[in-house]
């Protein structure tokens, strides 16, 4: 939205690292949350997010593949009650 627009640039007048923190937290994690999330998740995760409690985090790149999606090795298997991560990423913004 504008409002959102404003805030922003008001922001980076000051502190620019400061307005990628807040865009990445809402724009890339809130909204994904927000929009795809399960109910349960949304309650766990949104409040304390919105509230500044914790920060959300952006992890695309990596060494070989850059930030081109489609060439990511990163893997998530589903081990029932948790994920298994294996790869590596760098540039990580909020990590």
């Amino acid at each position: 939205t504008i409002s959102y627009v404003l805030a922003m640039e008001e922001i980076s007048k000051i502190d620019a690292s400061c307005s990628v923190i807040m865009s990445v937290n809402n724009s890339l994690v809130c909204w994904g949350l927000e929009k795809y999330g399960t109910e349960e998740q949304k309650q766990k995760y949104l409040k304390p997010l919105a509230s500044g409690e914790v920060i959300g985090a952006f992890c695309l790149s990596e060494p070989e593949a850059g930030s081109d999606a489609t060439s990511q090795k990163t893997t998530a298997i589903d081990k029932g009650d948790h994920y298994l991560l294996n790869g590596t990423k760098n540039w990580i913004t909020n990590g």
